[in-house]
């Protein structure tokens, strides 16, 4: 199964099949004794240089951007040794014969070395790393089939029955910007005003104009209307997506933040989708389970480990 947060078969054979490396590259002493650095320690189990630089290179990052990706991909390298672990540890195990044949179309793809020899050293990969990161995917998938019953795959489906049977719903907007996400004040600012704004509203204004005064978004000049949504359709954020189809026409949420800044939302209208059985998108609704326990599973890790970030 594939999930946004892990390491997949696929993305490796994507990526590294279509990266282009030089033959017969090899780092020198110094470059090699930067590579081993130690940036961060999970419970004592080191994240390396060389660890971030062979993600860079499989997700085919330009030099100049690597800087402000650096964090982004230094959790990745966390999350996936505290998912790998843990793992391991409930003894999820992966067929060999089935990943023996994810490796093999790995390898195939691999250009030869300048000698006319595979070699996954020049590729930032051992045996080893190579193995644990098509395994862990697998892992996962056996561990929810192992732990996912058809109780909660059919609860999950009346949840979200109407993000899955293609509902649209019609939405408005007041959007008010904040200039640093991670700053809590900033953040703070930005929902006191949009709470400030809700109340008036619950007095009497009315939501288009308190849009169209308030709002820092272009949909200001349509009264806040963003038209219609539907689940995935990347017309809006998620988060903002998300909360719209929690709401009945004539709702208003409660103010909430998006990665874009923070957010009042009133839904206008629903047009109800297809009816659809289970079986229909079971599929869509298994990922739907996964990526929900994978966040969960992954706060929790988290939370227990003793993270060092030494090399920061």
């Amino acid at each position: 199964m594939r999930h946004a947060h892990v390491f997949t078969a696929i993305m490796v054979l994507i990526v590294i099949g279509t990266a282009h490396f030089a033959a017969g590259q090899t780092a020198k002493p110094a470059a090699r004794r930067a590579e081993s650095a130690v940036l961060v320690r999970v419970d004592g189990q080191p994240i390396t240089q060389a660890d971030l630089e062979r993600l860079f290179k499989t997700r085919r990052v330009d030099l100049a951007l690597q800087p402000k990706v650096r964090a982004e991909f230094l959790d990745q390298l966390i999350d996936f040794q505290l998912m790998l672990r843990f793992l391991k540890a409930q003894k999820i195990v992966v067929s060999e014969d089935e990943l023996d044949g994810q490796v093999a179309k790995i390898k195939a793809l691999l250009p030869e070395s300048a000698q006319g020899q595979l070699d996954l050293k020049e590729h930032g990969y051992t045996e080893k790393i190579l193995r644990e990161e098509l395994a862990l995917p697998l892992m996962w998938r056996n561990y929810l089939t192992k732990i996912v019953s058809d109780e909660q795959i059919a609860q999950y489906f009346e949840l979200h029955r109407a993000e899955l049977d293609g509902t649209q719903v019609r939405a408005s907007q007041i959007f008010v910007k904040v200039a640093d996400l991670k700053d809590p004040q900033q953040v703070q600012q930005a929902l006191t005003k949009l709470s400030n704004i809700r109340k008036a509203i619950e007095a009497g204004l009315d939501f288009a104009a308190a849009a169209k005064k308030f709002s820092e978004s272009p949909s200001r000049d349509k009264g806040g209307d963003v038209g219609f949504l539907v689940v995935g359709g990347g017309k809006m954020p998620r988060a903002f997506t998300k909360v719209a189809f929690a709401l009945k026409p004539g709702e208003i949420s409660e103010p909430f933040v998006s990665p874009f800044g923070a957010h009042l939302c009133l839904v206008t209208d629903r047009q109800p989708g297809q009816q659809l059985a289970l079986e229909d998108v079971r599929s869509e609704v298994m990922q739907g389970i996964s990526n929900e326990m994978h966040a969960k599973k992954l706060q929790e890790l988290r939370a227990k480990a003793k993270i060092e970030r030494v090399g920061e």
